[in-house]
C-alpha cells in the first residue's frame, strides 16, 4: 500500500511540472498553417493528434525531459517534409508562449534554433486556414495596364481604379481545403493567384471538363496579370511583408513562397532596421524603397522585437526545408 501511494504521488507531481511547464493544455487545439492538432494530456504524456482537412495521421507526443523541459517524442507524420513535428526532431523542446495575445507552442531544436510555432486556435482550422490566405493577400497592387487590386485582408476586394469598392469574396474549396482560387461575385469571376516575391500572378480562371471546384479541378487560364504590390492595407507598417513585424505567422504562411522569395522577406526584416546590405542584389531592390534608411553594417547591433526574431527563424528553416527538398 506504501509503495502504491509512493507511485501515486510521483504521478501527481509528474502532471503539477507538466501543467506548470504548458498550462492547462488539455484539450486544446492548435495548428501550423498545414495542419491542426488536439492536445490531450493521459499521465505523463501530451498526446497530439490531428490532420489537414482532408486527411489526419499527424500526430507526435511530448513528455518531460532532462531539466524538467518538455521535449517532442514518438513523431508520426503523414507527409514527413511538411508537418511541424516532421520537421522537429525528436528531442526538440517546446515551450508555451503568450506574444501580442497570441498563444502558442514554440518548438526549439537540441541545438538551440527554433523550428516552428503552433498557434492555438481561436475557431476552427478552416478560419485559421482562410486566415492565412488573407495575410498573404492584403495590400494594393498595380498590374503593367495600370489597373489595380486592392485586398484588405479580411476577405474583401476590389479590381478597377485605385477608389474601387471593396466587396466580398471567398476561397474556393479544392480537397475540402480553401485554395489559391477566389470567386469574386462582384465582376461574377474567379481568379487565381500565386505568390511571386512580395507580388502575384493573379489569373482569372474557370474549371474545364465540367469538374466542380470541390474535387480535382482542371483549371484554364482566361487571363493573365503580373499585379505589383505599393502598399499593404490590414499590415501598413514599413516594408514589403510589414507582417513579419507585427504577427508571428506559422511555417504553412512560409511555405507557399520559393526559397529566393523566402530570402528576400527575410532580408525585409533587416531593411527596415536599417542593414546595409554587401550583396548587390539585395542593395538594387531595397535602395528603390522609400522607406529604406540604411544605417549600420553590423547585424548584431540590430534590435528585433520578438515577433521578428521568431519570424526570422522560421524564414530560415523554411529555406533549408526547401533547399534540402529542392522546391
Amino acid at each position: 500500500m506504501k509503495k502504491y501511494l509512493i507511485f501515486a504521488a510521483t504521478v501527481f507531481l509528474s502532471l503539477q511540472v507538466m501543467a506548470a511547464t504548458l498550462g492547462n493544455i488539455n484539450d486544446t487545439y492548435w495548428h501550423d498553417g498545414f495542419a491542426s492538432y488536439r492536445a490531450t494530456q493521459k499521465g505523463g504524456v501530451i498526446s497530439f493528434t490531428g490532420g489537414t482537412l482532408h486527411e489526419g495521421g499527424y500526430d507526435f507526443k511530448v513528455v518531460k525531459g532532462r531539466g524538467g523541459k518538455m521535449v517532442v517524442k514518438s513523431v508520426y507524420d503523414a507527409m514527413n517534409y511538411i508537418t511541424t513535428p516532421g520537421r522537429s526532431v525528436s528531442g526538440s523542446s517546446i515551450e508555451r508562449r503568450s506574444i501580442n495575445g497570441q498563444d502558442m507552442l514554440i518548438i526549439t531544436s537540441p541545438q538551440g534554433t527554433i523550428t516552428d510555432v503552433l498557434l492555438a486556435m481561436n475557431g476552427d482550422f478552416d478560419t485559421a486556414l482562410k486566415e492565412q490566405l488573407n495575410q498573404q493577400l492584403d495590400g494594393v497592387y498595380r498590374d503593367n495596364n495600370g489597373q489595380y487590386y486592392s485586398f484588405d485582408g479580411f476577405g474583401r476586394m476590389s479590381i478597377g481604379d485605385s477608389k474601387a469598392k471593396l466587396e466580398p469574396f471567398s476561397f474556393v474549396y479544392i480537397y475540402e481545403t480553401p485554395s489559391n482560387v477566389i470567386d469574386f461575385p462582384a465582376l461574377k469571376k474567379h481568379y487565381s493567384f500565386e505568390p511571386q516575391g512580395q507580388n502575384f500572378k493573379f489569373d482569372e480562371v474557370k474549371t474545364v471538363d465540367g469538374m466542380s471546384w470541390d474535387e480535382d479541378p482542371g483549371i484554364e487560364t482566361i487571363k493573365s496579370a503580373k499585379i505589383n504590390k505599393l502598399r499593404g492595407l490590414r499590415y501598413s507598417g514599413d516594408g514589403l511583408w510589414p507582417i513579419t513585424s507585427a504577427e508571428i505567422l506559422t511555417s504553412g504562411y512560409f511555405e507557399c513562397y520559393s526559397a529566393d522569395d523566402l530570402r528576400l522577406m527575410r532580408n525585409d526584416i533587416y531593411a527596415r532596421h536599417g542593414y546595409k546590405f554587401k550583396d548587390s542584389s539585395l542593395r538594387n531592390i531595397f535602395e528603390k524603397q522609400s522607406w529604406y534608411k540604411p544605417v549600420t553594417s553590423n547585424a548584431n547591433s540590430l534590435k528585433f522585437n520578438e515577433v521578428e526574431r521568431i519570424n526570422i527563424a522560421l524564414i530560415q528553416n523554411m529555406e533549408k526545408i526547401k533547399a534540402q527538398n529542392d522546391f
